[in-house]
């Protein structure tokens, strides 16, 4: 009966140090030791410095060192001017179909024309200094003539479509004047004298005259009051 006593005190101290234990894991955790505390990773990249910004704008290089830029002098050349057309060498031949001072349009502006030439010369016949225009004062078988070598003028109105050729090619003065001919064949024969220009070329046997230029040839006959112009690409009969 008395070892029964003896145990009931011990096994209510058992019970009350159990229900201490079982409160503890409900209240504040327990204060974590040491070694429970974390430790850094040695990982761990620290946040980067910010760099100033560099000259070229772009981050994170060294800063570039302020250079002073020289304002850039203005040349003293001059601007550039227009260009001009060259002048053609001597050596250079001009071309008959470019005008200099313009074709006469009447047979007064050709008196003009002829006022101001540099001189006459006979010739029974000549050429132009390119070649291309090739004349006869004086033929036992031809009026007094200018043919083209190339640039003969299209003519519907005077060449028919049934003819020699469509092209007007060369200018004879008739009875009836200066008339303008749709050749197909040539006058021309080799070696002719050349007229320079500026030049008149006259010969004894006929009235006609005719005055050389860069833009053609143009003849006149004064007894008739009547002459025509003949140049590469165009014709005028006055």
């Amino acid at each position: 009966m008395t070892s029964g006593l003896a145990r009931a005190p011990l096994a209510a101290a058992a019970l009350a140090l159990a229900l201490s234990l079982a409160g503890c894991g409900d209240g504040e955790p327990a204060t974590p030791t040491a070694q429970d505390s974390p430790t850094p990773s040695v990982s761990e990249t620290a946040a980067p410095t910010e760099a100033p910004p560099s000259s070229s704008g772009i981050g994170g290089g060294p800063a570039a060192t302020d250079t002073a830029t020289a304002t850039p002098t203005p040349s003293d050349a001059p601007a550039p001017s227009e260009t001009s057309v060259p002048t053609p060498s001597p050596s250079q031949s001009p071309s008959e179909s470019a005008p200099v001072n313009g074709p006469p349009r009447t047979y007064v502006e050709a008196l003009a024309s002829f006022d101001e030439a540099a001189g006459s010369q006979e010739f029974s016949r000549f050429a132009s200094p390119t070649g291309n225009l090739y004349c006869v004062l004086d033929s036992p078988y031809l009026p007094p003539s200018c043919e083209l070598g190339t640039g003969a003028i299209p003519d519907p109105a005077s060449c028919p479509a049934d003819g020699p050729s469509q092209n007007v090619g060369r200018i004879e003065f008739t009875d009836a004047g200066p008339q303008p001919v749709c050749n197909s064949d040539t006058i021309r024969e080799p070696g002719p004298p050349t007229l320079g220009y500026g030049g008149v070329a006259t010969w004894p046997g006929t009235s006609v005259t005719c005055l050389m230029e860069k833009y053609g040839v143009t003849c006149i006959d004064p007894q008739t009051g009547q002459g025509y112009v003949l140049a590469k690409g165009r014709y005028q009969i006055f």
